[in-house]
């Protein structure tokens, strides 16, 4: 020990690591704790939740399909708010673009309503479309060996409220696609559209079926995820 009663260096070094220590244990034990919430793929931090649910890696057939957990999906739970969807792929038709439906719940009636508008080459193609049979998604190519990766297409669909138990579910969503043409500036394209399924009454969705117009997927897959917090019978956050 120093004469001016101050402790040595090393000393003083020491005590830094052992608080470094201890706070890294204390993280440690958060991440042991959230780890011990898991039920499969889920996460769970006690005051909501980014919930990886499902996934779907086809190839040469002609519908894919994920699910939602019943355990978020169940009625009137409002346990989650959000449930995203990422997909990409190609189908096995020719050069040309074909579009990407889903159903929901398998839901087959005449009851989506869609808007949808898309560039390719400059040029700006709007569509509209009611009492479908299916909710339009985005374009996606073919395969084609030349150029390498022609006709792969990737999107991202957003399904706000959806396990509230409502007659009007809204979705909206975007896409970017490529196919082969001569011309480069011509091979891709950029989209997006909005949606409503409406008319079937009061449903909590809990399974999306994905297909497309023509021909099969040649190579598709779709990621399914759900998003807290958690939400009251208002829709507001429940901390």
């Amino acid at each position: 020990m120093l004469s001016d009663g101050s402790r040595p260096r090393a000393q003083n070094e020491l005590d830094r690591t052992l608080q470094e220590i201890v706070v890294r244990q204390k993280d440690l034990d958060k991440r042991v704790e959230r780890l011990e919430t898991l039920e499969g793929t889920k996460w769970d931090d006690g005051r909501g939740c980014y919930s990886f649910e499902d996934f779907d890696i086809v190839a040469n057939v002609g519908t894919a399909r994920v699910d939602i957990d019943p355990e978020f999906a169940e009625n009137g739970d409002f346990k989650a708010s959000q449930a995203i969807l990422f997909w990409q792929g190609w189908t096995d038709a020719d050069a040309a673009m074909t579009n990407l439906f889903m159903r929901v719940n398998n839901q087959a009636g005449a009851n989506y309503y869609y808007s949808s508008k898309y560039t390719k080459n400059s040029v700006n193609v709007p569509a509209g479309l009611g009492a479908q049979n299916q909710m339009f998604v985005g374009r996606i190519g073919g395969q084609q060996a030349d150029p390498p990766g022609s006709g792969f297409s990737y999107g991202k669909i957003v399904v706000p409220f959806y396990p509230s138990n409502l007659t009007d579910h809204q979705m909206f969503g975007d896409w970017t696609g490529y196919e082969s043409v001569s011309a480069a500036n011509a091979r891709q394209e950029k989209g997006e559209w909005g949606g409503i399924l409406t008319g079937v009454g009061a449903i909590n969705i809990d399974r999306f079926d994905f297909f497309p117009a023509a021909g099969q997927f040649d190579d598709f897959v779709v990621y399914l995820y759900v998003i807290c917090p958690q939400l009251t019978a208002g829709f507001v956050p429940d901390d």
